[in-house]
């Protein structure tokens, strides 16, 4: 598997392509290639090992309700951490930002029309709350061109560890005491996980569960600038969301924000779980490994409505543009502008996890890229953007609404 993770980072990183203008794939699906325009790299389902499911077989501890049918596949999930960490990704100064159709188990079976699509994207070594926005925001882009409608975000934090262990000291003390309302199954519940209680739907279980704690109100200040940050880049990009006191995707080794998207099929009333996911930068150290590997993901299965036709090659335009931000207000923005360019078919290179101005230019530089875009304070105030000609340092400045067709004209 690491041969291939790097072979498919390399083929989407490289300028130095056979062809002049255009990156080949083979047979990149949809959501795919719309990730690939939010800067995910293509790569097939990771290789799990007899080992990775032993490990997460100990790690078994989903909150989800079955009801949800959407599986949380945490096998894959290490099977990627041991990657990243055996092949030293790290090394490479960027997270690792990836997306796969189906699975290793289907992909050996070659299923060949299943019912429905399966969507993983996860973001190795990034602790920020822009990587959390932009795996949600590239999930409602998928599920958009798949037709789906008024897309939610249901989202929950339980933060860092600190911020769990309060939480679960006031939650454990709060249903000791009011453990002789609750039946006796609940109870034995109670006792053997107190998570899988918050998510007790049994009738005599509601009300106490109404007045327990919530996790929100435990954050430690990292946690909850870290939370609020997440509800902004929501707000600015017109994200719908709600907040869920008793969403807990995987309390073993879940952190800060879990998250699940709703959203209904053209025509129907009924909202439905399409996607489902969790910051998880304490699975590292749960398998053994030395040190924690910041970490979040998201896993989309939503019903088939037609049989896709993918291409047996598909060719996308290199990348000539590359986002630089200067402040938290210029990264705001950056989710809608990455859209904006995706809908016309031009990628873009970003390095929105990182915060440092010399870090960004020197990324733009190595890349060769012939065309920087620059957003600062001044230029998000006024919704403008400068463009600036690598080898010439010539400037120019942009509205973003003028944005789309001036890069046209600069690019042909």
């Amino acid at each position: 598997m690491l041969k291939t993770v790097h072979s498919h980072i390399k083929k989407v990183r490289s300028i130095r392509e056979k062809s002049p203008s255009h990156i080949e794939f083979k047979h990149l699906d949809r959501a795919r290639e719309i990730a690939l325009y939010y800067g995910f790299n293509p790569i097939q389902p990771p290789e799990v090992l007899k080992s990775d499911v032993k490990d997460a077989s100990g790690l078994e501890n989903s909150s989800i309700k079955e009801k949800e049918d959407i599986a949380i596949h945490t096998e894959e999930r290490i099977a990627l951490l041991r990657t990243y960490t055996e092949g030293n990704l790290q090394s490479q100064g960027q997270p690792l930002m990836v997306a796969y159709h189906g699975s290793s188990k289907e992909s050996r079976q070659k299923k060949k029309d299943p019912k429905e699509r399966r969507v993983t994207l996860e973001i190795l070594g990034s602790g920020k709350s822009i990587a959390e926005a932009l795996l949600i925001r590239t999930a409602f882009a998928i599920l958009e061109e798949e037709g789906y409608e008024d897309l939610t975000v249901e989202l929950n934090s339980l933060g860092d560890k600190d911020s769990l262990n309060r939480f679960m000291r006031e939650l454990t003390l709060y249903y000791k005491k009011n453990a002789e309302t609750m039946p006796g199954v609940c109870k034995q519940i109670f006792k053997k996980d107190v998570f899988q209680i918050i998510c007790c739907d049994h009738e005599k279980c509601q009300d106490v569960k109404e007045n327990a704690p919530h996790p929100i109100s435990y954050l430690t200040e990292p946690s909850r600038i870290h939370f609020k940050e997440l509800l902004e880049y929501f707000e600015s990009n017109g994200i719908c969301y709600s907040l869920h006191n008793n969403l807990v995707v995987n309390a073993t080794y879940c952190t800060h924000s879990a998250f699940l998207i709703r959203g209904k099929e053209k025509g129907s009333e009924e909202k439905i779980c399409l996607a489902v996911g969790c910051r998880y930068n304490s699975l590292a150290k749960k398998i053994g490994m030395k040190r924690e590997v910041p970490a979040v993901g998201l896993t989309l299965t939503y019903p088939k409505k037609h049989k896709e036709e993918i291409p047996a090659v598909r060719r996308i335009k290199k990348p000539h543009l590359y986002f630089i931000h200067m402040g938290f207000e210029a990264k705001l923005k950056s989710l809608a502008i990455i859209e904006m360019l995706r809908k016309v078919k031009i990628l873009i290179y970003h390095s929105l996890t990182r915060d440092k101005l010399q870090a960004q230019m020197t990324s733009a530089e190595t890349l060769r890229i012939p065309y920087v875009l620059i957003m600062g304070q001044k230029e998000s105030m006024e919704n403008s953007i400068v463009v600036r000609h690598a080898a010439t340092r010539a400037q120019e400045t942009v509205k973003i609404d003028d944005l789309t067709e001036y890069v046209r004209k600069i690019l042909d």
